[in-house]
């Protein structure tokens, strides 16, 4: 049903909220790659996140170029990953 959709996209919005800010350490609202290498090694200490595949990641939600990744920038590139398609 249409409201169980509703119900089930704005689950999905907080949780991609909650982790964009579980990264935004110091909540200025952007990402910078040092901060997520960081936060992923922190979570996990025995599994080391690999700079270069984070640094892939970064670059791909870094869309301006500009070091820093905003909401924005986050959210197209999640959905990017997953593969979403806007128009359903």
């Amino acid at each position: 049903s249409p409201k169980a959709e509703l119900a089930h996209l704005g689950e999905a919005f907080n949780t991609m909220v909650e982790v964009f800010l579980f990264f935004d350490k110091n909540g200025d609202g952007k990402l910078n790659w040092e901060d997520m290498v960081r936060t992923l090694n922190e979570t996990n200490p025995r599994e080391r996140s690999p700079a270069y595949i984070t640094k892939d990641r970064f670059r791909e939600m870094d869309w301006d170029k500009n070091g820093q990744i905003t909401f924005r920038e986050f959210l197209f590139g999640f959905i990017n990953w997953i593969g979403i398609d806007v128009d359903e």
